[in-house]
């Protein structure tokens, strides 16, 4: 396989593995609460308690009728809040169309975040096996080799170039509320057996990828509004989140919040890089 192809398979996998890290990312106080933890592995145990100065719709209390009109500077809050105390998490993500599938956990205790996910894409060739350590991002596809092969996020020859910046919850969040045309509190709905609080925003696209790097924006040809829909449980947890991209929808749901995990890099004598990258080799 040809170096650029090599190199279009992996920004094509780790960019659809940073979309769930990107729509649900914890915040630089999470990294105080794991502390403990080695760099190259993460594991939580119990869920948090929502402070409850902070009362919103998700936690039962002053909860708006359904239907109500919402800032999206109010929206944002909410989803910050929920980001706040996120932890742990079990993850399955929906592509939309033939683009494939994600399954695979999270901890958003660490800085950034870290992830271990297999990905079923038929336009990469099958089964991808991608994980997020130390701010670096590995994947393993027959497509691409027998090694897994390092991507830094932080390094500009990367084909990712600077999506590890997408990480930074508070940047994500100004630039949400300032995307945010319209929100909307549905109020409590029934998902598989559960009350979950239901949120429609409609999000002005360009202003929302304006700070994206290219490797994430692609040749995508967005419509010019993008509706989101989001979850949460009445502890405050984001269980589920949908956005329509016109042609598809992508559909993310999240489980088992404060579950223990184990996410660990590869043995380094089973990584390599591609070549005028940085990263480890072999």
């Amino acid at each position: 396989m040809t170096l650029p192809v090599r190199r279009t398979l992996a920004a094509a996998a780790a960019t659809a593995t940073l979309f769930a890290l990107a729509g649900c990312n914890g915040d630089d106080s999470s990294a105080d609460k794991a502390s403990d933890q080695p760099a190259s592995s993460s594991s939580a145990t119990g869920e948090s308690s929502p402070d409850a100065s902070d009362a919103g719709p998700s936690d039962g209390a002053d909860a708006p009728a359904a239907g109500t009109e919402i800032s999206g500077a109010e929206f944002a809050g909410v989803l910050k809040k929920a980001l706040e105390q996120a932890t742990t998490a079990h993850l399955t993500m929906d592509l939309g169309g033939t683009l494939g599938f994600g399954e695979g956990d999270v901890d958003y205790t660490t800085s950034p975040p870290e992830m271990a996910m297999t990905l079923s894409m038929p336009t990469l060739g099958g089964d991808v096996e991608a994980r997020l350590v130390d701010g670096a991002m590995y994947l393993k596809s027959p497509t691409m080799g027998d090694k897994w092969i390092s991507l830094p996020l932080d390094d500009e020859s990367s084909p990712l170039g600077a999506l590890g910046g997408q990480l930074d919850v508070k940047k994500q969040m100004e630039t949400f509320a300032a995307a945010v045309t319209s929100a909307t509190y549905d109020g409590a709905e029934d998902v598989d057996g559960e009350s979950l609080d239901h949120y429609t925003a409609t999000v002005d696209a360009q202003k929302m990828i304006q700070d994206l790097p290219s490797a994430a924006v692609g040749q995508a040809q967005l419509p010019d509004t993008l509706t989101q829909e989001w979850w949460l449980d009445q502890d405050g947890y984001i269980r589920k989140f949908s956005s329509d991209f016109g042609q598809t929808a992508t559909t993310m749901t999240m489980s088992d919040w404060g579950a223990d995990v184990n996410i660990e890099a590869p043995p380094t004598d089973e990584v390599t890089s591609l070549p005028g990258m940085g990263g480890a080799g072999a």
